[in-house]
């Protein structure tokens, strides 16, 4: 049976969490605001911003996984269920709440992190992009095949006739 001291430091951990999930998605939406300008000078701040918040849930995590632990539960959302069997009907709707709200804002964290993401790899084509014009290097590697039709990776092998 949890007792109320451990039922304060859950909700506690929950409400951190909930404040970090928020200051994680107005730094990711700053983040993607400086990849869209390209404004690397604030990207770096952002970035070690971003690392410190993810260090943070990260260490809340652990914690709620040794309350779990500590209660005889499983640290995830069959644990979470069985912890609010446990409770009575007000603490039961407020985690759920809680616990509701953590979600949408993990979930929320992701979109942000998975459109960063998108926007940082066709940066990425484009410089690849860039460099190969810059090198006079082709666009795109003719593909070569072989009489059998198998591919061939280097040019060098390739035959001019047959005897």
């Amino acid at each position: 049976m949890p007792t109320t001291t451990s039922l304060k430091q859950f909700e506690a951990l929950l409400l951190a969490d909930l404040q970090l999930l928020e200051h994680l998605i107005t730094t990711l939406k700053a983040e993607r605001q400086s990849l869209k300008e390209r404004d690397y000078a604030s990207l770096e701040t952002l970035i070690s911003r971003k690392q410190s918040y993810l260090t943070s849930i990260s260490q809340n995590a652990n914690q709620r996984s040794k309350l779990f632990a500590s209660l005889g539960l499983i640290p995830d959302t069959t644990g979470f269920k069985q912890l609010l069997t446990l409770c009575d009907q007000a603490q039961k709707e407020h985690f759920e709440s809680l616990w509701h709200s953590l979600q949408k804002k993990l979930q929320e964290s992701k979109r942000c992190n998975e459109t960063n993401h998108r926007i940082i790899n066709r940066t990425q084509l484009v410089v690849e992009r860039f460099l190969r014009i810059y090198r006079g290097q082709p666009l795109a590697p003719k593909a070569l095949y072989a009489k059998q039709g198998q591919p061939i990776s280097d040019a060098t092998g390739r035959l001019i006739g047959t005897a």
